[in-house]
């Protein structure tokens, strides 16, 4: 007769975890044929020559294993009984609060009863918080995976569980190239945003505008006026803000003078009120009439006493505006270049 007999390599195991079996079976004489494996869990398998091999219970329990070894001299079989507990996993489980904005931390919320939490949130950070509620904070905005492996007392590990949340970026918001006006007249502000669907609009101060709840108002200042916008996300609630200054002037005014020394004061010969003429054009000359400077859109970039990045000398030089408006006017005049 055979004698049937086996080894496992462990008598409790997790759901889903390969449990390896060993035949010890033995015959003085002859061979063994035939092994009936009977594995509890309504599963069989007969196999010659495959040892050691392995199993894998997808459920939790405490199954019997039976063993039969039949040999070949027909002179019977011999049975082996076993047993292993299969225990159950942990369940992963948590959920994220809401979705947030770039300087904002998202809200985590573990529900799972796990003695080890072996969490990735999906930016490339990992953390093991056993806590019930936590932050985490994204340095960038995107869409980022969040998922959680859990594990027992007994060493048995979860599925993974995965939750997606978004983190949205500010909203850039352009309030658009500072204006200058004639007092009693109007400007437009061309703010503009990518997607102004997706966000409602504040101007303050408002009184002065023809709506201030719109991207693009006009404005009517008495006096220079600061308008700040604020953008706000419809569905993350995100905000940013930028200014626009219109400036309000009575007539162009073309100063005399002006001192590019360094000192942050009167650097620049700026024209104010000169964007109220936007192809107005501006060359300047030195003594021997040879031009050192010809611009239009010049206040975006004021005359800074140098030419070619050389510092030029003290002293008179002759400017020519051309505003290029319906009279076709002229200016012509002096400045002085004071270090």
């Amino acid at each position: 007769l055979p004698t049937a007999g086996f080894q496992l390599s462990t008598s409790s195991a997790c759901e889903g975890t390969a449990v390896t079996f060993t035949d010890t079976s033995s015959i003085a004489t002859g061979s063994i044929v035939t092994r009936q494996w009977i594995f509890g869990d309504g599963q069989t398998a007969s196999y010659r020559n495959n040892n050691p091999f392995t199993y894998t219970y997808r459920n939790a329990g405490i199954y019997n294993i039976t063993l039969v070894a039949a040999a070949s001299t027909g002179c019977g079989s011999d049975t082996a009984y076993g047993r292993i507990t299969v225990l159950q996993k942990p369940l992963a489980s948590f959920s994220i609060v809401k979705d947030v904005c770039i300087g904002d931390s998202v809200r985590i919320v573990n529900s799972s009863n796990s003695a080890i939490n072996n969490w990735n949130f999906g930016d490339g950070t990992n953390s093991t918080s056993t806590a019930a509620s936590f932050y985490h904070r994204y340095t960038n905005s995107g869409t980022y995976n969040i998922s959680l492996i859990t594990e027992d007392v007994n060493g048995c590990r979860s599925l993974p569980l995965t939750v997606s949340t978004e983190v949205y970026a500010l909203p850039n918001i352009n309030a658009g190239a500072d204006k200058s006006i004639i007092r009693g007249s109007s400007v437009l502000l061309d703010a503009a945003i990518t997607n102004a669907a997706a966000y409602s609009f504040s101007w303050s101060p408002a009184n002065t505008l023809t709506d201030a709840n719109i991207l693009q108002p006009v404005a009517s200042p008495t006096v220079t006026t600061t308008y700040v916008v604020t953008a706000t996300h419809l569905s993350a609630g995100c905000s940013n803000s930028d200014s626009v200054v219109v400036e309000v002037v009575a007539k162009l005014f073309v100063p005399t003078a002006f001192t590019p020394n360094g000192d942050g004061i009167n650097d620049r010969w700026y024209i104010p009120g000169l964007q109220i003429y936007p192809d107005a054009e501006v060359m300047i000359y030195n003594r021997w009439g040879q031009e050192i400077l010809r611009s239009k859109n010049y206040n975006n970039n004021p005359w800074n006493g140098e030419q070619n990045n050389r510092a030029l000398p003290a002293g008179a030089y002759t400017y020519m505006i051309r505003l290029n408006n319906d009279r076709r006017e002229l200016l012509r005049g002096v400045i002085h270049l004071v270090r």
